[in-house]
């Protein structure tokens, strides 16, 4: 489980990035369940809501972003 210091990290990390960032990370994120994300959505959404949706599945999946991969 998360701690409350990793998921405040996360969440800055997550404000941080840009719409080609947050895309690829969702792209590349290793979900427990099937996630599939169109580039026609992707490229709709609010940033803020991309933000909010990689925040989702990083606390459901309790993992943390490998920023290097970013």
């Amino acid at each position: 489980m998360l701690s409350c210091d990793e998921v405040e990290a996360l969440n800055g990390v997550i404000q941080s990035m840009d719409r080609d960032t947050v895309a690829k990370q969702l792209r590349d994120f290793k979900a427990r369940f099937p996630i599939d994300f169109t580039p026609q959505f992707v490229a709709t959404e609010p940033l803020g809501r991309l933000r909010h949706i990689l925040f989702g599945l990083c606390l459901h999946n309790q993992k943390m972003i490998d920023v290097r991969s970013s």
